[in-house]
């Protein structure tokens, strides 16, 4: 089963500046996860992914362009 993702670089405004959207995704490995309840600051849960997808585009927000598109792997 694989389905499409988009990675969205924001700005210093938080505004959406670039999409990288991949095709036909599907994870390869995902690292293990620590999850700690006892804490009483905001820790924040990091893992390493690995994904197999088809093709990725580049898309340009700002002035609405594809400005790149990966060929098939």
């Amino acid at each position: 089963m694989t389905t499409d993702a988009t990675l969205t670089v924001l700005t210093s405004n938080m505004n959406p500046q670039i999409n990288f959207v991949f095709r036909e995704c599907f994870p390869l490995s995902l690292s293990s996860i620590a999850f700690d309840s006892g804490g009483t600051d905001i820790d924040y849960v990091t893992a390493d992914v690995s994904f197999r997808y088809d093709v990725y585009t580049v898309e340009n927000l700002l002035n609405n362009d594809v400005s790149y598109e990966g060929k098939p792997v």
